[in-house]
């Protein structure tokens, strides 16, 4: 959700967001600029070839880390597009070096919290990024550990989860 936050602020008109959660492409999707694919209903390739008049999107962000969903990604971008590579997987993952090659697609990767803080921080607080609604669950600075725990085990109905410090 920041990423594509991130692309509006940084010039892009157009972001569509895809993914398997339908309470998060909610959440996201009610942001000015910002259209949803729930895969699960529609391929992704469908909806962006609709959105592009079958070009394709000039810059593909994969941030699940979704071995599918990077194999895939080639197939979202236009000829000489990019593609960043935000999720990091778990384990290695094969990637279709022909299907880049042959649109000339570049790839780049981002280590997605370096040095990000600061601007980070300052576009939440500038109001610039307004978090709010993505903002679900809020755990007592006492309730830590269960606050990590939920946000493992209920990934789904967990999209921000916020640990009060203080009153």
């Amino acid at each position: 959700m920041m990423v594509a936050l991130a692309a509006l602020a940084g010039g892009c008109a157009r972001v569509i967001v895809a993914d398997l959660a339908q309470p998060k492409l909610d959440i996201i999707g009610a942001y000015d600029g910002i259209e949803t694919v729930n895969i699960r209903n529609r391929p992704l390739a469908e909806a962006v070839a609709e959105a592009t008049d079958g070009w394709g999107a000039d810059v593909v962000f994969e941030c699940s880390g979704a071995a599918p969903a990077i194999l895939g990604m080639a197939a979202h971008a236009r000829p000489g597009g990019a593609i960043v590579l935000v999720g990091m997987p778990v384990d290695p993952v094969p990637v279709d070096i022909v299907a880049l090659q042959a649109k000339e697609l570049r790839v780049e990767t981002v280590f997605r919290y370096a040095n990000r803080y600061p601007v980070t921080i300052e576009a939440i607080s500038s109001g610039r990024f307004d978090v709010k609604s993505m903002v679900t669950h809020i755990y007592d600075y006492r309730d830590v550990q269960q606050a990590f725990e939920e946000s493992v085990n209920n990934k789904r109905d967990i999209i921000k989860g916020v640990i009060k410090i203080s009153d």
